[in-house]
């Protein structure tokens, strides 16, 4: 159980790494690039990014339904809780925005996103607390 309490922890301060630059660096920088380059810069980025996000949300979840499962607690089920509000916005307002990306929904995507920054610092705190009380 101690690995997994662990492992919970790293992928929740990998993801809340991953999800920090792309909130503060690249988000941003799309404003740089011009609407005609922004469709193939966008692609190439979110096939790239995907690579790296996808096979970790997953791991995220499927650790989030094992603890919950074999250690059902107030923190492993507040866990559990961010993890589906983080695919929640994920799901209905990232990945709609990503697909009719513009210049003009740039700022929106930036806005939007500070749910899932937040969220996975929320994480990340509940995954901390979680190893001091059961292993620390």
């Amino acid at each position: 159980m101690k690995y997994l309490i662990l492992y919970n922890l790293l992928i929740s301060i990998f993801m809340f790494s991953v999800i920090l630059m792309t909130q503060i660096v690249n988000y941003p920088l799309f404003s740089n690039i011009s609407q005609n380059q922004l469709i193939n810069y966008h692609s190439s980025y979110v096939k790239k990014i995907s690579y790296i996000v996808i096979p970790a949300m997953s791991s995220e979840i499927v650790v989030a339904l094992f603890l919950f499962y074999y250690h059902n607690s107030f923190l492993t089920i507040s866990s559990l809780s961010v993890i589906i509000l983080i695919f929640i916005s994920t799901m209905y307002i990232q990945v709609p925005i990503h697909n009719k990306i513009s210049k003009d929904l740039i700022k929106k995507l930036i806005l939007t996103n500070w749910i899932r920054t937040i969220l996975w610092l929320l994480k990340s705190i509940i995954s901390v607390k979680l190893l001091n009380k059961e292993i620390l």
